[in-house]
């Protein structure tokens, strides 16, 4: 008799399903998946692909759980490696179906995924948690770190020659961009460079005055991977903040992500007409004294 330990198995993404990344097949396993976990929600045609290709997701390094029976697929883990630092990963995303909710299987997928992490010589795993699942995360010797937060606007009506069509042309620059005149810009929000190296067109970097914005469009949504301002930020910031409402169509959603929560740039934010999307909280594992906290 098979015990209830050994009725479901955990694989990496690329042995339970193939190359996610080029084979459509699997690619359409996978989305099927995130659609069973997460819900259909208002997704533009090719979101997974983007997805996996913006963050980096490597499918020998990502787990799938399913039943070992079957082969039925109940969740999965991706995992992104960084580029940039050496031994240092990244998650981009976990979740469970609702069948296999509540069994402990969330736990064991993680762990495995950490171990499999561990054994290929990464030291350092981080991941963006919301409040209601810090202490899951808490309890798998992740600690928490910084709060981020995602802001939501629309657009105001563009001014001419800042619709869509023409400001996506514009190249995208580094993600610190060299300046000739010496100008030192501060971060109001950012996520990743990780990400931004692997955002595949359509991306663009803008510059608002002196301030510096990197975009990339989603699906409908524009995101705003990170801001750069002059000092002193005060003076810049609700004209940037203004500016960045004036890009896209009307009815398209812009994301601005990475934001510090610090109680002038929420004030800023607030009113010119931004709302907090999502709230979460940076959760890292050190891997190499990872069995210091015991499943």
């Amino acid at each position: 008799m098979t015990s209830r330990a050994d009725a479901h198995e955990i694989v990496t993404v690329a042995d339970a399903l193939g190359d996610v990344l080029h084979d459509r097949r699997a690619l359409a396993e996978l989305r099927a998946l995130a659609l069973e976990i997460f819900g259909a929600g208002d997704r533009a045609p090719g979101w997974l692909l983007r997805k996996l290709q913006r963050e980096g997701v490597d499918p020998q390094r990502s787990s799938l759980l399913r039943e070992r029976a079957t082969g039925r697929a109940l969740g999965y883990m991706l995992i992104s490696p960084s580029r940039l630092a050496d031994n240092m990963s990244y998650g981009s995303g976990m979740g469970l179906t609702p069948s296999a909710r509540g069994r402990g299987l969330g736990r064991r997928l993680v762990l495995a995924t950490a171990a499999r992490l561990r054994g290929a010589g990464f030291t350092r795993l981080e991941l963006p948690a919301e409040d209601r699942l810090r202490p899951f995360y808490g309890s798998l010797g992740f600690r928490a770190g910084a709060c981020h937060e995602t802001w939501l606007t629309y657009p105001r009506a563009p001014k001419p020659g800042r619709e869509l069509s023409s400001w996506l042309r514009a190249p995208a620059e580094p993600w610190t961009p060299d300046d000739d005149d010496g100008t030192r810009r501060v971060e109001l929000a950012g996520w990743r460079e990780d990400t931004w190296i692997h955002t595949p067109p359509p991306r663009t970097s803008i510059r608002l005055a002196a301030a510096v914005a990197h975009l990339s469009r989603e699906g409908r949504a524009l995101l705003i991977h990170r801001v750069l301002l002059p000092q002193p930020v005060e003076h810049h910031l609700r004209p940037t903040l203004l500016a960045l409402r004036e890009h896209g169509a009307l009815g398209t959603p812009i994301l601005l992500y990475g934001v510090k929560p610090v109680s002038f740039i929420t004030h800023e934010l607030q009113s010119t007409g931004w709302i907090v999307a999502q709230r979460s909280h940076l959760m890292t594992l050190t891997l190499d004294d990872h069995e210091r906290h015991p499943p």
